[in-house]
């Protein structure tokens, strides 16, 4: 969007040459790799050249080759993410995506502050060409401003709307920067009706223009206090962030989120995913990020510590093997629920162990990482477990099945399986179950 301003900067203020054109093609080469919306700014700047003076045939292709050319250096080598078929389903969250940056991350309100953002906007610009002419250089900077913020609305929309995340994804705080250019618009257009009525003698014989002198004017006297709203709302987005990671979830903004807090904190031990759903927190309390901040007793979870939740019962050198089905989940019980037992003696399974590129960051990364219980991974459990009298497995729910595999698999060796510990022998994580694996002696 910056690049944008400044191209339009430049061609305004600047006379014209060669060398503003130039520059003006340089800022919007800018603005396409800058962001995906940088697109836009090419068409707009087309008409923009035209009122100030770049009319020769030459410059129009000229500027139609160069955006031509950006827009297939922006494209190659990726395929094309636009929904083009689902554009309809798009255009309310399109005007929610207008009225973010009045809308309290509000939904509802934000699509009703679209409309009537967006039928103002036309009203005061059909006004203001009926009373004073069609002045292309009075109006073309707002118009282009305004064009900027539909034209993002649809590259984002086509790029990131979809069904089920387009309401959430219209208000995302991300994208509202460029919806401001366009109420931009909407005040300069305005406060030319208001100068122009006021200079003309039509306030005075007709009804209409005061009725929409006094709209303006209540409209921008409720702007106000919703735009400040707004940016309150906003900007509670990255405080809760900053205390969840560092200190609190509960602590990080006026409204009780305590129980959120509570339920993420549980989550480790309990798998309970309610309060997963809340669109504040969806995009990174995933159960992967939760189990690494668990992991690594940072944030809500620090001051947690490390326990051995095999017990007594547990053989020095057994082989354990972590099937919760996410890596970072064997990774929380590792390092919370396993103390004291070192890597060479663990097994992980999940299907994500070789896609996060941070676990060999870790102080002893997975040393056996399987991504699924098949023939290969049972074959060599039966192969591992001949030299040892104990084999333990811990799972959640869903993965719980490895236990009954495991126990056709051992089943020729002797191997004989329970339950561990027993119903009310003693603490034991209520997500996870744990069995135990045993025969008379190494074979």
């Amino acid at each position: 969007m910056v690049f944008f301003l400044l191209a339009l900067g430049v061609v305004s203020s600047q006379r014209r040459g060669l060398g503003v054109f130039a520059l003006a093609g340089l800022l919007c080469l800018c603005a396409t790799f800058s962001f995906s919306t940088g697109l836009v700014t090419w068409p707009l700047l087309l008409p923009v050249l035209w009122v100030y003076g770049y009319r020769h045939l030459g410059y129009s292709v000229a500027w139609v080759g160069l955006a031509a050319l950006a827009a297939t250096l922006y494209g190659s080598g990726t395929g094309s993410g636009a929904k083009w078929e689902l554009l309809p389903t798009f255009l309310v969250p399109l005007v929610a995506f207008v009225g973010s940056p009045l809308g309290v991350q509000d939904y509802e309100l934000s699509v009703l502050v679209g409309a009537v953002g967006l039928l103002l906007l036309a009203v005061n610009l059909l006004v203001l060409w009926w009373v004073d002419g069609w002045r292309p250089q009075r109006m073309i900077i707002w118009l282009a401003c305004a064009g900027y913020s539909l034209g993002a609305g649809l590259g984002i929309a086509l790029g990131r709307f979809g069904p089920g995340k387009s309401d959430w994804v219209a208000l995302n705080t991300r994208y509202t920067t460029p919806t401001l250019l366009l109420w931009c618009a909407l005040v300069a257009a305005a406060v030319l009706v208001m100068e122009h009525l006021n200079q003309s003698d039509l306030i005075k014989q007709r009804s209409w223009p005061r009725a929409l002198l006094w709209v303006n004017a209540f409209a921008f006297a409720l702007a106000v206090p919703l735009y400040l709203q707004t940016n309150l709302h906003m900007a509670q987005g990255p405080v809760q962030d900053d205390y969840f990671y560092g200190h609190g979830l509960a602590e990080a903004s006026p409204v009780d989120l305590r129980p959120y807090e509570a339920c993420i904190a549980a989550y480790p031990q309990q798998g309970d995913e309610s309060c997963l759903q809340v669109i504040f927190v969806e995009e990174w309390a995933t159960p992967s990020k939760i189990y690494r901040m668990a992991a690594y007793g940072l944030g809500i979870f620090r001051g947690e510590a490390p326990q051995n939740w095999l017990g007594p019962a547990y053989v020095q050198g057994s082989l354990v093997i972590l099937n919760t089905g996410y890596a970072w989940g064997n990774i929380y019980v590792q390092e919370r629920g396993l103390a004291g037992i070192p890597e060479r003696d663990l097994i992980h399974v999940a299907p994500d162990a070789f896609s996060d590129p941070d676990l060999v960051m870790l102080d002893h990364p997975p040393e056996r990482q399987f991504e699924q219980a098949d023939v290969h991974f049972l074959l060599q459990v039966a192969a591992l477990a001949r030299a040892h009298s104990q084999l333990w497995l811990v799972s959640a729910p869903e993965t719980a099945a490895m236990a009954d595999l495991l126990g056709r698999a051992l089943q020729g060796q002797g191997w004989q399986a329970e339950l561990y510990p027993e119903p009310g022998a003693g603490e034991q994580p209520n997500q996870f179950l744990i069995w135990r694996f045993e025969r008379p002696g190494p074979g």
